[in-house]
């Protein structure tokens, strides 16, 4: 089983079990470290990491940004959210990432809403050719049990 925020190979069955909103990290000392919501057209100048291009999340953001008039040049592209996270961390930019991976970071980057909204589906694929063990299945419950609360 994989949990992904992104497009997945053929030879898995996807199934949407969440959409959320992306959030925006900012390392600590931040000039918009005290907002409590950061809105898209703030961040005109700002050093914005990124996925790579081909990422449907990067592909959305760009489009916000551009509608927003503010900075679409996206930076230091990589496939990580963790690694973008860290970068942000220790003060290299900011970033707009899905909440699931920056939660991890809780703390280190600040953590702040964006307006507008960029809503990121989370979908569960299971391999085609294999059926789910009961393990797998426990952990499927469990997981969108989890999921389901506010």
């Amino acid at each position: 089983m994989a949990l992904t925020t992104g497009t997945m190979d053929q030879g898995f069955h996807p199934r949407g079990i969440k959409t959320s909103s992306a959030v925006c990290v900012l390392p600590l000392d931040h000039p918009l470290k005290d907002a409590n919501i950061i809105d898209l057209k703030l961040l005109k100048g700002d050093r914005v990491l990124s996925l790579s291009d081909n990422e449907e999340m990067t592909m959305r953001i760009k489009a916000h940004l551009a509608n927003c008039k503010a900075s679409d040049d996206l930076v230091t592209e990589t496939n990580s959210s963790l690694t973008i996270c860290a970068l942000v961390a220790a003060g290299n930019g900011i970033a707009i990432v899905n909440p699931y991976v920056a939660h991890i970071f809780a703390g280190q980057p600040r953590i702040k809403e964006l307006a507008p909204a960029i809503n990121i589906p989370m979908q569960m694929a299971l391999p085609a050719h294999t059926a789910p063990s009961l393990l797998t299945n426990y952990f499927i419950e469990i997981m969108l049990a989890h999921l389901e609360r506010p």
